[in-house]
């Protein structure tokens, strides 16, 4: 029972935006989003309690993992005493940071402890992969009374931006899935010939699910997964070029095909604005409000260039953050701020390395690093972005063993 609550709660924390978006969605009179922050924060709390009871492993990790993010939110706090107004954004996030950022740092520290709940946690990934796969799907192809189909414009629920991510998020975890066939002892009903040969539909599923919701973050996300999948899967099979040239001709075939019988044979309504945006994005560069945004960041860095105006302020300099985490990072932190961002950045990526190269399957790891740092890119408060911080946490936290 420990075991599962740990695996579940995990996956709660690191796709808790998806899971609430979904929530709001399909079962709006379920709970709210606090109700839901709440709730995973309680019983974060009380298995933090109950294994520190059952053993003593991990906490030293948790202990310094805890102490580290309850100095970034000090620093966070005092950035409110500079400033003689007031921002409504700003005080906003402290449910995020105390509810979300600080119980998901202190439990994947203490998962990175545990081998037996990391093992579990990989195995579900094909599951989520695709109930994600079906969500996406109604929600973007079929319009109803709960799902508008197309570009989804609005601010709950899930919205062309989170079912973008939803969609990459999907085929990250179905491509590892795909990966690690034979690394991971999977449940039994997905060693079944056919599951396997459906994955390329599943996957091109999602790349049609992701071109017609609009989110370009949730595309260039798309991408990155597939092109790190492809590395990962020439890196352990050592295919020859034209077996490689098979596999990219049927995703695309299948991509196309897919795209016409879902056009023609449905019932469903398929809008093709988010489709445009995508292109528009492309050809055109077009993301003037965002653009601005980050204009005005920039404007605001060049004020305070080495240090910035602390942690937080984006809120108070220009509004809101700028949905970039670098220029988030040199508005409050400055130069100083951004280089240690980046060190951050290089030391989890050489700690991935030694973990991948002592047991691939490990690369999991790095699936859900993706899904939060590419979309820090692109959408969202950095300091929010839970997957990002729950897989740092983690791999800092694991110990690197022979």
């Amino acid at each position: 029972m420990n075991k599962f609550l740990l695996t579940y709660i995990s996956y709660f924390q690191i796709f808790a935006l998806i899971i609430t978006a979904v929530i709001l969605t399909f079962f709006p009179f379920l709970l709210s989003y606090k109700q839901f922050v709440v709730s995973v924060g309680i019983t974060t709390a009380l298995l933090l309690i109950y294994n520190f009871l059952r053993s003593s492993a991990g906490y030293k990790n948790v202990i310094r993992g805890g102490g580290l993010v309850l100095l970034l939110f000090f620093l966070y706090s005092t950035t409110q005493h500079l400033y003689t107004f007031s921002s409504d954004k700003y005080v906003s996030f402290y449910l995020v940071l105390y509810g979300q950022t600080l119980p998901s740092v202190l439990f994947s520290c203490l998962i990175a402890s545990k081998e037996d709940v990391q093992n579990s946690i990989k195995k579900q990934a094909p599951i989520l992969g695709i109930i994600f796969t079906v969500i996406g799907a109604m929600t973007a192809f079929f319009t109803t009374t709960t799902t508008t189909g197309g570009y989804i414009d609005s601010e709950n629920g899930l919205n062309y931006q989170t079912t973008s991510y939803l969609t990459a998020y999907a085929a990250g975890l179905m491509m590892y899935y795909f990966v690690m066939q034979d690394e991971i002892k999977w449940p039994s009903v997905f060693n079944h010939p056919i599951i396997k040969k459906i994955l390329p539909l599943l996957v091109a599923i999602n790349f049609l699910s992701c071109l017609i919701s609009g989110g370009r973050g949730g595309f260039v996300l798309f991408l990155i997964q597939l092109i790190v999948a492809f590395l990962f899967w020439l890196r352990k099979n050592g295919r020859s070029s034209s077996s490689v040239a098979r596999l990219i001709v049927l995703l695309s075939l299948v991509s196309i095909i897919g795209y016409f019988v879902v056009r023609t044979a449905s019932n469903s309504t398929i809008e093709t604005s988010g489709f445009e945006r995508i292109v528009g994005a492309i050809r055109d560069n077009e993301d003037s409000g965002r653009s601005n945004i980050r204009a005005r960041a920039i404007l605001s860095f060049k004020d305070s260039p080495i240090l910035g105006h602390g942690i937080g302020s984006i809120f108070y300099e220009i509004g809101e953050y700028s949905h970039n985490c670098f220029t988030d990072i040199l508005v409050e932190a400055g130069v100083i701020g951004c280089i240690i961002f980046l060190a951050i950045i290089r030391k989890f990526y050489m700690r991935m390395k030694l973990l991948i190269r002592l047991d691939v399957s490990d690369y999991f790891w790095l699936v859900i690093f993706l899904n939060g740092f590419i979309m820090s890119l692109f959408s969202g408060y950095y300091i929010a972005n839970i997957p990002m911080w729950w897989a740092m946490a983690f791999v800092f936290s694991k110990k690197l063993s022979c």
